[in-house]
């Protein structure tokens, strides 16, 4: 699959229904930086589909020029070995496209809890 130039891996749909996409560069920026996450695209996905939590990031979100927003996916219990207490965080930039908004995976990254500075805006019943 790929979107204009860019090759795609997939794309999954939120809890919110905001659609999401994974493209092959994006991810492979995510585990040059994180190479422990190399076998974890699996669980990458199943995070975006099924968080325990999505919190908005008030202060990546003003860094950002073009008005996209950025959002942190996370699920606990997810990943295994050494990562096996952490949660799996997957940051989302969202942006609005002509048909609507539209995320896209930025990077993915083990964290032992969610940053302060983060906003919950859902979390799983």
């Amino acid at each position: 699959m790929e979107k204009g130039s860019r090759p795609i891996l997939w794309h999954v749909t939120d809890p919110r229904g905001l659609n999401i996409i994974l493209a092959k560069d994006s991810w492979d920026h995510a585990i040059l930086k994180h190479r422990e996450l190399a076998d974890y695209q699996f669980e990458v996905r199943q995070t975006l589909v099924e968080p325990d939590a999505i919190f908005f990031d008030p202060k990546s979100t003003e860094k950002h020029q073009s008005g996209a927003q950025i959002y942190w996916y996370m699920k606990r219990g997810i990943l295994s070995g050494p990562l096996q207490k952490d949660h799996m965080s997957v940051i989302v930039k969202v942006v609005v496209e002509s048909y609507g908004k539209q995320g896209y995976v930025s990077t993915a990254i083990p964290l032992d809890k969610p940053m302060t500075r983060l906003v919950l805006e859902w979390s799983k019943s």
